[in-house]
């Protein structure tokens, strides 16, 4: 089993909106998940194999790493040796 991206103590600590961060050492992507009361948690993902292309996401906060997680995937299958580089579109 992959280890969760974001810690728990991390997603603890962002009660007040504050945000917490990560990095997927693989691919260089950044992810921030802030949560937002009445709205859920934002993810963000930045840089690495996006280059400058920024996603965001609303997630709800019990699903986060699962998410981030499905994400940071993707991508890496995407940049797999047999599949061009991630083009903008």
């Amino acid at each position: 089993m992959t280890p969760p991206i974001f810690s728990k103590a991390s997603i603890d600590r962002d009660i007040d909106g504050t945000g917490c961060n990560a990095t997927d050492r693989d691919t260089g992507i950044r992810l921030r998940a802030r949560f937002v009361a009445g709205t859920g948690t934002y993810l963000t993902l930045r840089d690495g194999l996006l280059d400058d292309q920024r996603l965001t996401v609303i997630v709800d906060g019990d699903q986060l790493n699962s998410v981030a997680a499905l994400l940071v995937d993707g991508f890496k299958t995407q940049q797999s040796p047999t599949r061009p580089k991630l083009q903008n579109r």
